[in-house]
This record gives structure tokens, C-alpha cells and sequence, in this order.
């Protein structure tokens, strides 16, 4: 078996039921909005509405979304009591349930990584500096009913990523992290995913800022992205897939204003972040696990937040980011050959968080 990534279980915009991506952003009253593709691999979208108001906690930050153990979608976002709080569909593309609390007392939002078995964990950053996480007692089912802490002296919110297989002695998940030194720290699962490490090891690196990104390349190696202080965007992976080595950090260059997203296109990872600009720029390796573009190109846009990636039915990347004027903006691939729309359009609203 290969490796995969949990790419559909860490942000707000996600490839689910119908075929269609779905896309959830924070309202202006603290409510949570979605909307849709109106069919598969389309342009256009339908308008907003609010998930129901039963239990609603007042959210904020950006909310995530991840597909459930019966391929409905769920949604978590911290509330403003510190708590994550989750709603999720009664059944796929179906009425959606009550808001309900996974408790805790957050400093971060939450991240959520999906496990083997197909059940749901939630990480976020404590006030504490650690990593704290809840996970679902079975796929599907009731939660753990508490939160569990991975330690560690850290800055900022996690990155989490999932082993389709398990890579060495028992790996399943691997959790990274800046630490206070502005280095990138990483913890994993050990016993086929029964526990943890039990501490912190560092990837060292450039002075970084904000949440790394951990992605899995075609090799099926980890591989982790990174904003650093020079506004270059920087990256190492691991020499080889599930071995724990990993390889010396590389400058991609670059005059970013922060942190990157990454995706797997037809010839191996591509990597989008906001410019000092406003515009989105990206760059992609040529080939997989060989040399990259060489330079970074834009895609215009006048936007003002991380740009955050999702992939069509057909393959075909969407581009969706936030812009000055608190609407959500989005481009798109119009061909195989990846030639993108070269334009943004707008999904309307005002938001204040995605």
C-alpha cells in the first residue's frame, strides 16, 4: 500500500459528497456559512447559508472540515469559551445535526487527522505551549470525552498527517509543530498507533513563522513546508518513506507575506502562498521528487489571507483564498495541461475568518 496524506481533513474547503467541493467559512455574527459546487468539477457555487443555529456556540477563527466514518461531512471550530465544537451531517449530503462541545480550553483552532480505522482526531495548541488531542473511541461513535496533551514547548498551531500504511516500527500518525526556538519540532505514533513517542524531536531548519506544512510526496515520504523569516518558503522531507532521517532543509526562494499550502498535482507537489503583493504565487516541482520550477509565478489576485487548495473531481485544482474585502475568492485549472482561468471570482458574503 501506498502513503497517503489527511489533505481532506485540515482546512476549510473539502472534496465530499456529491462529487462537489464544499466550502465553510466564519460569518460575520460568528455563525458558520457553507456552500457548494452547484455540480462536479464547476465554476459556480451556491449561495451561503448558515449551519443550523441549535447549540451554536460564538466561533472563532477559521473552522475545518473532514468527511465522517459514513462519508458525510462534520465540521469543527473553536468557540469563544476556548472549547472545539463540532456538527456533523445526519447522513451524506443530508440536514445537519446540533452543535455539540468536545470541551478543552484552546489557544489554537482545531486540526483533525483521520486514523487508520477511520475514526476522527482532533489536535489544536494549548495555552500551555503543548499539543493537546481527542480522538473518537471507534469510527463514527462517541468521543473520549477528554483531551490528552503531547507535550512539547511549542509556538504555534500543528500540522498532522496520516500513514496509509504503517511506515517502521508502528507509525501512523506524525504531528509538527515551531517550537519557541522558531525551529520545526515533530512527534509520532509508535505501536501501530497505540501511543506516542513521548517527547519531541526537532528537524532544526530556518528561522520559521506561523504553522509548518506537512504533506506527503509522491515517494510516499513525508514531506514538510515551512515560512521563514527571510519570506522565502523552505522544505525538507524524509530520505526515504516511514524512515525517520530526514533530508537537509532547501530554500524554494520567493517574496512570500506567509505560510504555504501544498498539493499533489499530475507531476508531483505544488506549493501556493500569498505574495507580499497580494497576488497568490506557486511553484511546482518538474518532475517527482526532482528539481523544482526554479522561481515562483503568480496568479494574480488581490487577496488577503493563505491561499487553500482543493482538487475537482476530475483532478483539476480550485484556488480559494480570502480577500480585503472579507469575501471568499477563488481561481481554477481550466485544462489537463494546467493552464489556470487567469482571473478570480468572487462566492459573495462578507466573512470574517477562513
Amino acid at each position: 500500500m501506498g502513503l497517503v496524506s489527511n489533505e481532506k481533513c485540515d482546512q476549510p474547503v473539502i472534496y465530499g459528497p456529491g462529487e462537489r467541493i464544499h466550502v465553510f467559512a466564519q460569518g460575520r455574527t460568528g455563525d458558520i456559512m457553507y456552500c457548494q459546487q452547484a455540480e462536479p468539477n464547476g465554476t459556480s457555487f451556491s449561495g451561503w447559508e448558515s449551519l443550523p443555529h441549535n447549540h451554536h456556540p460564538l466561533t472563532t477563527g477559521s473552522p475545518v472540515a473532514a468527511t465522517t466514518f459514513g462519508a458525510g461531512l462534520e465540521v469543527f471550530a473553536r468557540g469563544l469559551d476556548g472549547a472545539i465544537w463540532h456538527t456533523r451531517q445526519r447522513e451524506p449530503g443530508g440536514p445537519w445535526g446540533d452543535w455539540e462541545s468536545l470541551g478543552g480550553r484552546l489557544a489554537g483552532g482545531p486540526v483533525i487527522s483521520e486514523t487508520n480505522a477511520g475514526g476522527l482526531e482532533v489536535y489544536a495548541y494549548g495555552w500551555d505551549g503543548a499539543i493537546w488531542h481527542t480522538w473518537q473511541v471507534e469510527p463514527g461513535g462517541a468521543w473520549f470525552g477528554g483531551w490528552a496533551s503531547l507535550g512539547g514547548v511549542l509556538a504555534d498551531s500543528p500540522s498532522v498527517n496520516r500513514y496509509e500504511a504503517y511506515a517502521g516500527p508502528g507509525r501512523e500518525r506524525e504531528v509538527f509543530a515551531r517550537g519557541i526556538d522558531n525551529a520545526i519540532w515533530h512527534t509520532w505514533t509508535v505501536e501501530e498507533g497505540k501511543s506516542w513517542f513521548g517527547g519531541w524531536d526537532t528537524l532544526g531548519g530556518p528561522m520559521t513563522v506561523g504553522t509548518p506544512v506537512a504533506y506527503m510526496d509522491t515517494r510516499g515520504a513525508m514531506a514538510v513546508f515551512a515560512y521563514g523569516a527571510d519570506n522565502a518558503i523552505w522544505h525538507t522531507s524524509q530520505r526515504s518513506p516511514g524512515v525517520p532521517e530526514y533530508r537537509d532543509w532547501e530554500s524554494l526562494g520567493g517574496r512570500l507575506a506567509g505560510w504555504p499550502t501544498a498539493k499533489l498535482n499530475n507531476n508531483g507537489q505544488e506549493v501556493f502562498a500569498l505574495g507580499v503583493d497580494r497576488a497568490i504565487w506557486h511553484t511546482w516541482e518538474i518532475e517527482p521528487d526532482g528539481a523544482w520550477f526554479g522561481g515562483w509565478a503568480s496568479l494574480g489576485g488581490r487577496l488577503a489571507g493563505r491561499p487553500v487548495v482543493a482538487a475537482n473531481k476530475d483532478g483539476r485544482l480550485q484556488v480559494f483564498a480570502y480577500g480585503p474585502d472579507g469575501a471568499i475568492w477563488h481561481t481554477w485549472q481550466e485544462d489537463d495541461s494546467g493552464a489556470w482561468f487567469g482571473g478570480w471570482d468572487t462566492l459573495g458574503e462578507h466573512m470574517t475568518g477562513f
